[in-house]
């Protein structure tokens, strides 16, 4: 039975057996799917509006980890993992700033249009969720939607298993090297990325 988590939104297969509550594989959140708006007792799902945020026992707001299941895909072709060229950059290094210029992203596309994000860490998040180092004014956006980590002057993507998708310059991406000019698409916002040249 198909079911979403009541707590992370994630969407997953609950076994027959588990039919009046089971626990969320990615969270450990126990769910009701029987009383939960995608489960409406015909086996068909509707769509509802993701609930408040909830707050674990221990009184610490769970991170908010996306669905693993894309509710708007883009229309991007899926471009396999670049899995040598990572290791190939990133061999041997730890998550570190460049030494010189840093790297910045400006919005291309969408609200705030123009507005640069400097790369202050090794690594940041983008989302829309208060906790991001880069937060964008975009409903289509997932709290934490993609992240970004330095090697020195590798620069690699990460999509965290957001609700729409990580593109990059057309391509559907789980994680991708980064470059100047490359474009990264995230709900309806375009960020590409610079690295200004010292005045």
């Amino acid at each position: 039975m198909r079911t979403v988590c009541e707590n992370c939104r994630t969407v997953f297969e609950l076994p027959a057996a588990n039919e009046t509550s089971g626990t969320c594989p990615y969270c450990e959140h126990m769910n009701h799917p029987q009383n939960h708006p995608m489960h409406n007792g015909h086996g068909d799902e509707a769509h509802a509006a993701p609930p408040p945020s909830k707050t674990a026992r221990n009184g610490v707001n769970k991170r908010d980890i996306g669905t693993s299941t894309m509710i708007f895909p883009p229309e991007a072709e899926t471009k396999p993992e670049p899995d040598t060229s990572i290791r190939n950059a990133t061999n041997g290094k730890k998550p570190a700033l460049p030494s010189g210029r840093p790297f910045e992203l400006v919005i291309v596309e969408g609200d705030e249009l123009g507005k640069r994000f400097v790369i202050a860490k090794a690594q940041m998040t983008i989302g829309r969720g208060v906790n991001t180092d880069i937060q964008l004014k975009d409903p289509e956006v997932s709290r934490e939607h993609c992240a970004i980590e330095c090697f020195g002057d590798a620069l690699i993507i990460k999509d965290l298993r957001s609700a729409n998708g990580t593109v990059l310059n057309g391509f559907l991406v789980r994680q991708d090297l980064l470059k100047p000019h490359d474009r990264i698409h995230v709900g309806n916002t375009t960020l590409e990325v610079d690295r200004p040249s010292k005045n």
